[in-house]
């Protein structure tokens, strides 16, 4: 273990992040596995010990995510190089690392003091590959940051099947380190394409809709203007370039490249708040006129099957309100830190783990913003309806990361954790008492809690209170009491928050369609998984790194600082004890917002099967500008912007799904238990009963031609013979099978 040990210590440092660990199957580098780095060090260490006999991988970059993706590259302290069949005497500075893969082949890195950001190291090692070229040296051209390097004590089986040959991968130091300045002194970084900046213009320049209608209309154009494209960091520049050249493309002049730039969501110097960001963006203009037409810097990510430590989803319909364009280029944000932290500790479902974030978001800025449609304010609390098949499902495991974020975000001023018991008077009276600000309620074995509410008369009632509660209000009552100011109680104005759980079926064979009608349901987001399938992986248990106890979780750790800043940010805006203030959406994430409900309530008009689905899907709208609301918030912008629309509206597509499983499940139940009812009805009658005897029992719920589809059901499945007598007289008989 010594031999990897060091090397990886050496190559990550101190840097913080996702790694990718790879496996080579059947000739293909396929099974990555993803793990947090520093924290789960020992599980790392303890994966390539059981698989050192084999074909190891992994990635000198750190990632922000579980994805290897150039986009969410974040951290890496070397340079590093495939020199493949490169003659190391030709190399110009001593690299600090020298891992010898298999006879005459190499792999290399060099330390640099100080480095921490992803895109620099890239740039530096193609700097090194540029400087050997591979058609005259054999130094591998491959440099991107999602590039897989091998693992200093592991195998190398590359050439088993050809030469019987087989190799220890072995790493040696040279104990050197250089700064970036010492560094590209040997190999200047990949040079900018220069040209005489003009100054800025100072004449007055076109308006944003001259400008649009003076170049030719473009598809690409468009995708480029509605998306942000990229997170907030300089893999951004990647997508500004892009949108630059297209605009070259046109025939655009530098001025008007200008113009449609500035306004775009990504100018990152004026979303950034950085000082003088006109001057930024003209240079910038100027050094992308010169690169134009350049071969691109940048390589592609290698096609490859992610396995990561989630159950695989099943073939869905594929419910998707994002264009291709939209989706390939999400921004990140919380909930993507969020579930890299939680994946790399459980293997719960993810969706379980969104849920979890989207709850954390809501529990901590509903106390200060609240979104505004034009029907009123609407404040930000979300409530979940988590679901599995079984009890197997890591439902428990997902709420408890949750509740360990909600834990470490209470303080003085901020208590929000209500428990999972409760009575309708002591939550009300909780609430009361917490006037204007947020609170989480989360409750298990939801389906258990649903029949106590239409069982037990001391909760009778508590379902319309509850849904005036998520609306934002306790209203005020009258109550017996010796003391005449306790008689009259205020209402208040809340924001209570709820994560539920419970077990699919159960609950879907309990409840109704009246229950969805109601208006209570229709108000829960829905989320369902399945349980995963046992692998010797899934098995596997690692030990927790002992340092962890004394320094802390950092993934954890950063993500609640990050909260926190953001919350100290909203509480200077905004006393949390006081009225919440607005939080609109700006035109371009208004415009997108009102294009997705036309869309989910299109698609659920398509497929429902019952008059439940387009209810809860109008009520799920309001929870994505709620969810976009809180990314917002959460990225301290005092208006929702289009990548935060955008990516709320990326996981309503299976909120969506799950929604119309759930309705499907209840409509199915329902037609079962009116089967059984029609049954009960004729075995009360001695198995045989008239036509207008059987539809009296159901003449309140359905109507004439709905109870002629029941019987036929019944008919079709050999349970009850339609029996026709004199004068069109007819009778159900229930058959022995019934």
């Amino acid at each position: 273990m010594t031999e990897y040990k060091t090397f990886l210590e050496s190559v990550w440092g101190e840097q913080v992040g996702q790694v990718d660990i790879a496996r080579m199957l059947n000739g293909q580098v396929r099974n990555h596995k993803f793990f947090s780095w520093p924290e789960q060090a020992a599980d790392i260490y303890a994966y390539i010990e059981k698989y050192k006999h084999e074909d190891v991988y992994y990635t000198p970059v750190l990632f922000r995510a579980n994805k290897r993706q150039r986009v969410l590259a974040s951290a890496a302290q070397v340079v590093y190089g495939d020199a493949d069949t490169f003659n190391l005497d030709d190399i110009r500075c001593e690299p600090s690392i020298i891992v010898r893969t298999s006879p005459n082949k190499t792999h290399l890195y060099w330390l640099i003091e100080g480095m921490s950001d992803a895109q620099t190291a890239e740039t530096l090692s193609h700097s090194v590959s540029v400087a050997h070229p591979k058609k005259e040296t054999g130094f591998d051209d491959g440099w991107s940051c999602t590039k897989l390097l091998r693992v200093p004590g592991t195998m190398n089986l590359k050439y088993m099947g050809e030469t019987g040959e087989v190799y220890k991968v072995e790493a040696e130091y040279t104990g050197v380190v250089y700064t970036e300045e010492e560094f590209t002194e040997f190999y200047p970084a990949v040079p900018e394409y220069t040209m005489d900046f003009k100054p800025f213009p100072e004449e007055e320049l076109p308006s944003y809709a001259t400008v649009l209608n003076e170049i030719p209309p473009s598809t690409r154009l468009e995708g480029l203007l509605q998306t942000a494209a990229f997170p907030k960091n300089s893999a951004g520049s990647e997508a500004l370039y892009a949108l630059y050249v297209e605009l070259f493309n046109l025939g655009a002049t530098d001025e008007q490249v200008y113009v449609i730039a500035e306004r775009s969501p990504l100018n990152k110097w004026k979303r950034d708040n950085v000082a003088n960001p006109g001057k930024h963006l003209w240079d910038d203009i100027q050094r992308a006129r010169a690169k134009d037409g350049q071969p691109d810097l940048f390589e592609e990510e290698e096609d490859e099957e992610e396995v990561v430590t989630v159950a695989p989803k099943k073939k869905s319909k594929g419910y998707d309100f994002l264009t291709p364009a939209e989706k390939e280029n999400l921004d990140g944000c919380f909930i993507d830190d969020y579930l890299a932290w939680t994946s790399s500790k459980t293997d719960a479902p993810n969706a379980y783990h969104v849920a979890g974030a989207f709850t954390v978001l809501s529990t901590v800025f509903s106390d200060f913003g609240h979104a505004v449609p034009h029907w009123g304010d609407v404040p930000l609390n979300l409530w979940f309806m988590v679901l599995g098949s079984t009890t197997l499902s890591r439902k428990s495991t997902a709420k408890g990361y949750m509740l360990k974020c909600i834990e470490a975000l209470e303080e003085e001023g901020y208590n929000y954790d209500l428990g999972s018991k409760f009575t309708a008077e002591g939550l009300d009276e909780a609430l009361r008492q917490n006037a204007n600000r947020s609170a989480l309620l989360h409750i298990d074995e939801i389906q258990g809690l649903m029949k106590q509410l239409d069982s037990k008369a001391y909760l009778a009632g508590i379902k319309g209170e509850l849904t005036e509660i998520y609306d934002g209000k306790v209203t005020g009552k009258l109550r017996a009491s010796g003391e005449e100011k306790d008689k009259k109680r205020k209402g208040a104005r809340v924001a209570l928050n709820l994560f539920a759980m419970g077990i699919r079926k159960q609950l879907a064979d309990y409840l109704t369609e009246e229950d969805f009608q109601s208006g209570f349901l229709t108000r829960f987001i829905w989320v369902s998984a399945e349980p995963l399938e046992r692998t010797a992986e899934t098995d596997y248990i690692g030990q927790q790194d002992p340092t962890e106890r004394t320094k802390g979780d950092p993934a954890f750790l950063n993500l609640i600082e990050k909260l926190k800043e953001a919350r100290d940010v909203w509480a200077g805006w905004n006393d949390p004890t006081s009225r919440t203030i607005a939080v609109p959406m700006n035109e371009a994430a208004h415009k997108r917002f009102n294009q997705f409900v036309t869309a989910a309530l299109d698609a659920a008009q398509a497929e429902a099967k019952s008059t439940i689905l387009e209810a809860a899907t109008n009520r799920l709208s309001t929870s994505i500008l709620k969810a976009s609301t809180l990314l917002a918030m959460a990225d301290m912008c005092d208006e929702v912007e289009l990548r935060h629309m955008l990516v709320a509206i990326n996981y309503c597509s299976e909120w969506f799904e799950h929604l119309v499983t759930m309705t499907n499940l209840i409509s199915e139940s329902n037609w079962k238990r009116r089967q059984d009812k029609l049954l009960e009805v004729i075995m009360a009658r001695g198995g045989e009963c008239s036509w207008a005897q059987a539809y009296r029992a159901f003449s309140a719920e359905l109507k004439s031609r709905e109870f002629l589809e029941l019987v036929q059901s019944l008919e079709e499945s050999g349970r009850v013979v339609l029996l026709k007598g004199k004068k069109g007289s007819k009778s159900l008989v229930a058959t022995e099978e019934a």
